[in-house]
């Protein structure tokens, strides 16, 4: 026992180390010693699998499991295995297993529910947090997996209350902090005053965490070349790749050399069109922050754009450490970071009027008008049709926008307008969706509001882009999110000519649509009421040769307008790059 005991010990050390080839020869040494020992079967599944030796990793995973299967922590361990090798199914069974025979083990309830959450399973993730809540009350871990699972299920409000009532216990978390200042953008009843204060108190943790600014070469030649870094996991089939692209293609390359750092483990076709655009593209997923930082800095980078800011993949330690003279963040975020090193975001005069705006905001809000936004439709998009418009067909609303933008409030204007309209019915789509547990509970919520069910159909994720956008053709009129509106979205919507209805509030979020609506000259698809959304919602759809007429002009009027000019757009985002650097060429040295 004593040989195996030192064996582990030593090979944890040298895989921390980063030497698991010499870790793994250890524990295989020992195991020939002791074939029996579970810890040393676990701990060489766990260096196998990390490495990406996925057969051999859950080989010794069974290993153990079979020499003690009644063992919590043997099941717990073996499930970590399995969830590092791929098996999501196997890893969740051996944590139920673990749970039932020592139900206070805590780690194997984060565990699960972490995996839980990589197998997109939202109902049983809400069931696991809730049930691991009630043994370990505000837990910050679990709190964290409930709200996502909230969101996933389009209830954002009861995930704040939760959030809320944890932060007050543990104020210095920082998971906990991320997910009160993110969940808040999807959340009814929201001040702006609360929002704001989440975020700067999740800046200071992060500030706090990850340490000090550099200190790069102040700016001094307002003219030369710039060397311009992208930062984010999204250059890929995302949405922020969508407004992405228009940009990396049309940026004067004469004025800016373009660097990315690419922080998604995963590429797809998109991806490899991105390449071919950059001059020079790093791979810093697999990268620590330190390393990211040193090559970043070695770039010498003089504008380091984000395009994350507090989504999956984000990494904020290369934005508080600073590692270029200046940073912005753009496009990925629809809110403050709350970052002091982040210097700019770039918005438009109607998603943030200076005068509401400037106030909540930590960085100095930089405006690219008309609209912040460029999309780029997919190049195979099928025609838009009109054909259940000409048959006369019972009208049918619509929304295909993301579940955590299902928030009580959107549901509740959407049952109006149903009830409005007699007849009429509503399609919903998301990844979501296609999950029994998810469509139930949407089902039944929409149901408290008066909307019977057979009014509802429910539809889940397509593969295939052209499927989805062809969806559109079952919808006559799109109903906008709210308080947090749609994006991709609503550009989708209209390219396959469809209008959308939108509820303009107070805030970035909650303001896209009416820049979006702008920028294609209908603003008056942005109405500023509960009723005159409902009113106009049944409106379009009372004059169906009308709306057969408009249907028939969205793609031309979207692709000639300003949120399609991709040349124009990337002018002005250069202009406005040239001007906060000659800015920061002109101030004092401190």
């Amino acid at each position: 026992m004593a040989d195996a005991s030192e064996s582990l010990v030593r090979a944890r050390e040298l895989a921390a180390a980063g030497r698991a080839g010499q870790a793994r020869t250890i524990l295989l040494r020992a195991l020939q010693k002791d074939p029996a020992n579970a810890e040393l079967s676990l701990t060489l599944g766990e260096i196998l699998a990390k490495a990406g030796e996925s057969t051999q990793a859950r080989y010794y995973a069974e290993n153990a499991l079979s020499r003690r299967p009644d063992d919590a922590a043997v099941l717990a361990g073996a499930a970590n295995v399995l969830a590092w090798a791929g098996a999501g199914d196997e890893g969740i069974a051996a944590f139920r297993r673990a749970l039932a025979l020592r139900p206070e083990m805590l780690d194997a309830w984060i565990g699960l529910c972490g995996l839980l959450v990589l197998c997109e399973r939202a109902g049983e993730l809400l069931d696991a947090a809730q049930r691991g809540l009630e043994r370990f009350p505000d837990e910050p871990r679990l709190v964290f997996f409930l709200s996502q699972a909230l969101r996933r299920t389009g209830e954002p409000e009861r995930a704040m209350e939760a959030l809320r009532r944890a932060a007050a216990v543990h104020p210095a978390h920082d998971s906990l902090a991320l997910e009160l200042a993110f969940t808040g953008n999807y959340a009814d009843g929201v001040s702006r005053a609360e929002s704001f204060a989440a975020h700067r108190r999740l800046g200071a943790l992060l500030e706090r965490r990850h340490g000090p600014p550099l200190q790069p070469p102040p700016p001094q030649d307002p003219s030369r070349r710039l060397q311009i870094g992208l930062l984010s996991p999204d250059l890929r089939r995302h949405s922020v790749g969508w407004f992405a692209l228009p940009l990396v293609e049309h940026l004067n390359r004469d004025e800016f050399d373009v660097t990315a750092y690419y922080s998604h483990p995963a590429e797809d076709d998109a991806t490899k069109r991105f390449r071919a655009l950059i001059p020079r593209w790093r791979d810093v997923a697999s990268m620590s922050d330190e390393e990211a930082l040193r090559t970043i800095v070695g770039d010498r980078i003089d504008i380091l754009i984000d395009l994350a800011g507090l989504t999956s993949g984000h990494r904020p330690a290369l934005l508080v450490r600073k590692p270029a003279p200046l940073i912005v963040t753009y496009l990925g975020y629809p809110n403050t970071l709350g970052l002091g090193a982040v210097g700019y975001r770039f918005v438009d005069s109607l998603t943030d009027p200076p005068e509401s705006s400037d106030p909540w905001a930590v960085e100095r809000l930089i405006r690219l008008d008309p609209c912040f936004l460029c999309y780029a439709p997919p190049h195979d998009a099928p025609e838009p049709s009109t054909a259940r418009i000409d048959r006369g067909a019972a009208p049918v609303f619509g929304s295909f926008n993301a579940m955590a933008k299902y928030s009580d409030a959107a549901l509740s204007l959407w049952a109006r307008v149903l009830q409005a309209v007699p007849g009429s019915r509503l399609i919903l789509k998301n990844i979501d969706l296609g999950t029994p547990f998810v469509a139930s509970r949407t089902r039944d919520r929409l149901a408290a509001m008066g909307v019977a069910p057979e009014r509802i159909e429910m539809l889940g994720f397509e593969k295939e882009q052209r499927s989805h956008l062809s969806a559109y053709d079952m919808i006559d009129i799109a109903l906008d999110t709210l308080p947090y509106h749609g994006t991709t979205t609503t550009c989708e919507s209209l390219l396959m000519g469809v209008p959308v209805v939108t509820l303009v509030g107070d805030r970035h979020a909650s303001r896209v649509g009416l820049s979006l609506f702008s920028a294609v000259g209908l603003p008056q698809l942005a109405v500023r009421s509960p009723d005159e959304f409902v009113r106009i919602a049944s409106s379009l759809v009372s004059d169906r040769a009308a709306l057969a007429s408009l249907r028939k002009s969205l793609r031309a009027r979207l692709l000639s307008s300003p949120l399609c000019d991709a040349a124009s757009h990337a002018g002005r985002f250069g202009a406005e790059l040239r001007g906060i650097w000659r800015a920061a060429c002109r101030a004092p040295s401190r």
